[in-house]
């Protein structure tokens, strides 16, 4: 019996662990649907994420609550 490797399972199998090696963080964000403006949970108010409309300190304009996980440079 042959059994065959796809190149996705061979790129899975020969790649370095990545997330011991990385020089990124994940960082939860509420990012600006208006201006891209992104700010972490702990400079967003709690009446605004209870609320779901936050005010941007950018560009002025209320949005919804608009959550990204991102990379952060270490």
């Amino acid at each position: 019996m042959t059994t065959f490797i796809d190149d996705a399972e061979l790129k899975v199998m020969s790649s370095e662990n990545t997330l011991d090696q990385s020089d990124t963080l994940l960082a939860h964000l509420h990012v600006c649907i208006h201006c891209g403006h992104s700010r972490r949970r702990e400079e967003v108010g709690d009446r605004e994420v209870s609320s779901g409309i936050l005010n941007c300190p950018k560009c002025g304009l209320e949005g919804p609550l608009n959550i990204e996980i991102q990379d952060l440079p270490m």
